[in-house]
């Protein structure tokens, strides 16, 4: 019981250390510039793209060595996973397309305004 009590008092005490550092702790908020944002969408948007069509190549050739069809299910899933990676960066470049370049929130629709 008195143990419980002892660690009580400690939280409590680590609990007030804490607030009293992130009070001290500068706000420090990195903003990007316009070119490091422009890279680092160009970089989602290739990453995305490729991911998609590769998970499409390994399904397919997975498929083909199960059923010995050699390029048939290689070349299906091949043109499936491009068309997901197509769709992959239409959909993200429209959701970076409505929103606030500033806040990062989606922006009001035209009707809205």
């Amino acid at each position: 019981m008195n143990n419980e009590k002892g660690n009580a008092d400690r939280r409590k005490e680590l609990d007030k250390r804490l607030k009293s550092a992130e009070r001290l702790r500068p706000k420090q908020v990195k903003q990007l510039s316009s070119s490091q944002r422009g890279i680092s969408i160009a970089f989602r948007m290739t990453t995305e793209l490729i991911a998609a069509i590769g998970i499409g190549v390994l399904m397919g050739l997975g498929l083909d060595h199960l059923t010995g069809w050699s390029p048939l299910f290689l070349i299906v899933f091949f043109i499936l996973g491009a068309i997901a990676g197509f769709l992959n960066v239409i959909r993200a470049s429209e959701t970076l397309a409505n929103t606030n370049d500033d806040a990062g929130t989606p922006a009001p629709r035209r009707d809205e305004e």
